[in-house]
């Protein structure tokens, strides 16, 4: 499970570079953090996959957007953390 998260989280600091939304002087290491957080408190709120989907394909781009939350809703209820987001970050930033 470890290294599925690595590879999840090591592609999306790939695909903060290309997200639509991202402005040059946006961190994507940061930019990768608040995406991952953002789904995660979500999926703990209770809101829909769907509905989540909704909100971050704008910014992260269609694709980007359902892979992270594909990973995201499919990770058991006892592994959401919002620290999930600073993993990201910090695999992000090993690039």
């Amino acid at each position: 499970m470890r290294s599925l998260v690595i590879a999840v989280l090591v592609t999306m600091s790939v695909w903060t570079t290309e997200a639509p939304a991202q402005q040059a002087d946006v961190d994507p290491c940061a930019q990768t953090e608040a995406w991952v957080i953002t789904a995660v408190k979500a999926r703990i709120a209770g809101h829909t996959q769907r509905n989540v989907h909704r909100v971050l394909s704008p910014e992260m781009g269609e694709d980007a957007s359902k892979q992270l939350l594909d990973f995201v809703y499919a990770l058991p209820r006892a592994q959401l953390r919002p620290e999930l987001g600073s993993v990201a970050r910090a695999q992000c930033e090993q690039l």
